[in-house]
């Protein structure tokens, strides 16, 4: 194989390898994530009397703020692995 054909080949994987990443950012960011409430939720310790006064959403992470009686709750979530995996959620 000659150094072009290698330098092609690692050209069109780094932009493949792009183009994923770019859709896990993405997906992360803009797709559906009522399980992730429902899970921040349950670690707040309230259900759906809790409202969402703030959501924060990024590749990494997910920060909810929840009203509840007595004040709010501040939650994050975050993968398991950065852009893929389960999420985990810890009250901040």
């Amino acid at each position: 194989m000659s150094s072009s054909a290698a330098r092609r080949y690692g050209s069109t994987a780094l932009t493949l390898l792009s183009f994923v990443v770019t859709g896990l950012c993405a997906y992360n960011v803009f797709g559906d994530n009522e399980g992730v409430v429902a899970l921040a939720r349950t670690t707040a310790g309230c259900d759906e009397r809790c409202g969402l006064a703030r959501v924060d959403r990024n590749p990494v992470q997910q920060r909810f703020e929840l009203s509840k009686k007595g004040g709010s709750v501040i939650v994050t979530c975050s993968r398991s692995a950065w852009l893929v995996g389960t999420y985990a959620c810890a009250v901040k």
